[in-house]
């Protein structure tokens, strides 16, 4: 786990070196989100997750995503995240699991609105492959 770890965070720093300047003038977004899975019985679950994503280009983000659950019994889990701008605000979201606990893969849909100089608040609609359940998520993001 920890060579696994090691690998992505070399391949991470390397694409960070040969990454290109360009218009855009934020380079770093961070922040955090809260979530709730809905599931069609009677499982309501929830995590507040920050993320840290680095602009590879100006629609590819790439970073770490990491989850703390608010149900008891689940461990804190570390993700692998990107968003993908198709629109100007409407992008592609994907994260995954890099935690022992494999929770599949999320993939979904967001909606990034600037509400001040260099905040971002970004609804977003999740699905995840191995649980088969859906998640909506609200967050808050500073670009620096």
């Amino acid at each position: 786990m920890k060579n696994l770890l090691l690998f992505i965070l070399t391949i991470s720093l390397s694409f960070a070196g040969f990454s290109q300047d360009s218009d855009t003038e934020y380079k770093w977004l961070v922040g955090a989100e809260s979530g709730a899975n809905v599931t069609f019985g009677d499982d309501t679950t929830g995590a507040i997750n920050a993320h840290a994503l680095y602009s590879f280009t100006d629609s590819l983000w790439v970073g770490g995503m990491l989850g703390v659950p608010l149900t008891e019994g689940q461990d804190v889990s570390f993700s692998a995240a990107l968003r993908y701008y198709v629109m100007d605000n409407i992008f592609i979201a994907g994260n995954t699991s890099l935690t022992e606990d494999d929770m599949g893969a999320n993939v979904g849909l967001g909606y990034g609105v600037d509400v001040a100089y260099n905040v971002d608040f970004s609804p977003q609609l999740m699905y995840n492959t191995e649980s088969q359940n859906m998640s909506v998520g609200v967050g808050f993001s500073i670009k620096f």
